[in-house]
């Protein structure tokens, strides 16, 4: 039956009993608003939850602890179907928890103003959006141009980046007159005084986890948009990507991942079969550690560019300047380990004390204070 506003305080008493869960109210019933139908509901004491979603079979859905059937029906409805899979995936590794959309459910039933903050390219904006899907109903969501916002015209939802955080009478006449504000900055007060619902979002180079988990989600994402067969990487590219420490967080992973699709052909991507400019890329953070993979596949990343760029001339041949280099590096780290102990560093280097004492004399490594004891 259609029912009017005015007898909704009486049927919802009447329908949401003590058992009753959630309720679901669906917005496209004519004559009827649905957001007061759900905040009337709300107002219950000891209420159920209440969601406004659209598609549902009748106005009012109250779901009771023993039916099954209709719990069903409600968990299929409620606004976490509001997000692909891809962005499901993409909050499970955002280091905002092991329950990002319960977290963000509740938090966009907040009235307050929420903040994310984090560094630069921690998906701040991607957060921000799937907040708002999550909220079920409601105006679309609006993302801050470039000039100033201000709270004009009838109240609705918007996404204000930093440089839109520099005006807090703007910021409080939002909040009064009911905007949903979700701002995102680098830091976790950007105006003082103004009560943000805060949520932290940590860097990439915190979580070796999600770095890798991500970096897979773009990867299988993209090439499917992309129309590409799907791609691998292999030990030596891992080893690049976890030396790095991505200063850009997500929004540089994924570009980097976009350029290796874009450019490699290879269903395994090797570093030896990357563009110069994207080994160059990763390349200076490299590092050789027993948990990054091949040593042999990051030695060969650094070596490709010395290659490409040699050309023979009157000076030592290639191979003794790749030899003297790794010497002039190897050398004295292994100097540092024994403390100057020449007879303890040839054991570990496999030489004989000779040999290793022409080696440093060649190479002038004596010149920098390398001890000579024994």
């Amino acid at each position: 039956a259609h029912l009017s506003v005015a007898d909704w305080p009486t049927t919802c008493a009447r329908t949401c009993g003590v058992n009753t869960r959630l309720v679901l109210v669906d917005p496209a019933l004519p004559g009827l608003d649905a957001e007061l139908l759900a905040r009337l509901a709300a107002s219950l004491r000891n209420g159920p939850v209440v969601r406004v979603v659209r598609g549902t079979a009748s106005p009012l859905v109250a779901i009771s602890g023993g039916d099954r059937g209709l719990l069903r029906l409600a968990r299929e409805a409620t606004p976490r179907d509001a997000l692909d899979p891809f962005q499901r995936r993409l909050l499970r590794h955002a280091g905002i928890g092991n329950a990002p959309t319960t977290l963000l459910a509740r938090l966009a039933s907040s009235p307050l103003p929420i903040l994310l903050h984090g560094e630069r390219g921690t998906g701040k904006a991607r957060v921000a959006r799937a907040l708002h899907a999550l909220r079920g109903s409601g105006p679309p969501l609006i993302e801050g141009g470039d000039a100033r916002w201000e709270p004009i015209g009838p109240p609705g939802a918007v996404y204000l980046a930093a440089a839109h955080l520099q005006d807090p009478a703007a910021l409080r006449a939002g909040i009064a007159a009911g905007w949903r504000i979700v701002a995102g900055a680098r830091s976790e007060d950007p105006l003082p005084g103004v009560p943000f619902v805060r949520l932290a979002l940590p860097p990439l180079r915190e979580r070796p986890d999600d770095l890798r988990a991500l970096a897979l989600t773009y990867l299988e994402h993209h090439a499917v948009q992309l129309g590409l067969p799907r791609r691998r990487l292999d030990r030596g590219m891992w080893a690049l990507i976890h030396a790095h420490p991505w200063p850009d967080n997500q929004r540089e992973l994924e570009q980097f991942v976009l350029d290796l699709l874009a450019t490699v052909r290879d269903p395994v991507i090797r570093v030896a079969s990357l563009p110069l400019a994207l080994r160059t890329r990763l390349e200076p953070h490299a590092a050789v550690t027993p948990d990054l993979g091949s040593f042999e596949e990051v030695v060969r990343a650094r070596l490709a560019a010395v290659v490409d760029r040699w050309e023979p001339g009157p000076g030592p041949a290639l191979y003794d300047h790749v030899v003297d280099g790794v010497d002039r590096a190897l050398i004295p780290l292994v100097l540092l380990r024994t403390d100057g102990n020449r007879k303890r560093a040839a054991a570990i280097l496999g030489m004989a004390r000779n040999t290793l004492q022409t080696r440093i004399e060649r190479l002038g490594l004596a010149a920098r204070g390398d001890a000579a004891s024994d």
